[in-house]
């Protein structure tokens, strides 16, 4: 190793034992516990009791002399203990949670911090994460019915990517508009404590915030992402009035990745799916899954995909043999190949809803 790794690696351990000493780094782990739901049961998404705990803690410091610390961690433990029915997990889980926050709190400042972060830190993430949309319908349904009011079924290949964009854009903003003011906020209300003395102790509690924030943001945005293939599904079935659309059971959406299942006239199903690329396992998903479709009464999978550069011919073919259809943009290059192997397999965007009533009827 060179001598300059060497004087890397000891400034890095610098910086760890350096941010492991300072007091106000436990605000960052204690707002991941209090919200930790596996093991401490998310005891903090009760923002209502994080608003009363902070405040008895400061109650309890102003009276220090009647308080000694010992009392002062017995009494905010109970509180948040008995907040739970006995008896319970939660209960087991909370009380949990105190017996480790317990060698955390070693004096005054430590149960300040804690107050801190429940009151500054967890309750105001909890009301920011309620403002951030839960879907991308209420952002792209309006926009993406406008598209289909104007170009009807021309406009499919282009609905599926709009509303996919628009979704995350437009959820993604209101993120940043949250995390923005409620970063303002706090540092304004840090300024006004007179517990922390310096500008680093400010920077400890600020990203600990921004960092908490970024962590639950991404949970929602994760299942937002996942929901909105199946939300433009749905939409796109609705809009053509195609009615008879069933739920798709839990083990088959895990199977074969589907979103919707549209019932046929003699009792089979086309089972539909909107992406904009396969995903990685799309063999595994759908070659292994035979016996899956005929158990449950599956004629066909029909994928809706707006980005076609990673299908291979092979590709088309092998999910071909497996019944399964891909409508594509009518401008893609695969559509415009004069090759007969594919052409059974791939379609226009533009005809899938007159194929679906053609094969639901």
């Amino acid at each position: 190793m060179s001598r300059v790794q060497e004087l890397r690696d000891d400034e890095d351990i610098e910086v760890i034992e350096k941010t492991l000493k300072n007091p106000f780094d436990k605000t960052y782990w204690f707002a991941r516990m209090l919200i930790q739901s596996d093991r401490y049961g998310g005891i903090g998404t009760k923002s209502g009791l994080m608003i009363e705990g902070a405040e008895i803690i400061n109650e309890m410091h102003s009276r220090k002399d009647k308080f000694d610390l010992d009392n002062a961690k017995t009494t905010i433990f109970d509180l948040l203990v008995e907040s739970r029915s006995e008896g319970t997990k939660v209960r087991r889980e909370a009380n949990r949670l105190t017996v480790d926050l317990d060698p955390m709190i070693e004096k005054w400042e430590d149960l300040l911090i804690l107050g801190l972060t429940m009151k500054h830190v967890v309750t105001p993430i909890n009301r920011m994460l309620d403002e951030i949309p839960s879907s991308d319908v209420e952002i792209a349904k309006p926009i993406a019915k406008a598209y289909l009011d104007k170009y009807d079924e021309q406009g499919l290949e282009d609905v599926i990517e709009i509303w996919d964009d628009l979704g995350m854009k437009g959820c993604i903003s209101v993120e940043r508009a949250q995390i923005v003011e409620g970063f303002g906020i706090l540092r304004e209300i840090l300024r006004k404590k007179d517990f922390i003395k310096n500008q680093d102790e400010m920077d400890y509690v600020m990203t600990a915030f921004v960092q908490e924030f970024e962590r639950r943001a991404g949970q929602k945005r994760k299942g937002r992402g996942g929901r909105s293939l199946e939300d433009v599904t749905g939409f796109i079935l609705n809009y053509f009035d195609i009615t008879d659309v069933e739920l798709v059971p839990e083990h088959i959406r895990a199977s074969l990745e589907v979103d919707k299942l549209v019932e046929c006239d003699d009792g089979w199903h086309v089972a539909i799916s909107c992406k904009r690329t396969f995903r990685e396992r799309w063999k595994q998903s759908f070659t292994e899954n035979v016996k899956t479709l005929d158990e449950n009464k599956i004629k066909r999978i029909w994928h809706l995909i707006t980005y076609d550069r990673d299908l291979t011919k092979n590709k088309i073919i092998e999910m071909g043999k497996h019944r399964c259809i891909i409508y594509l943009p009518d401008n893609s290059r695969i559509l415009n190949k004069k090759d007969e192997e594919i052409k059974k397999y791939v379609r226009p965007m533009s005809s899938f809803v007159e194929d679906i009533k053609h094969e639901v009827n």
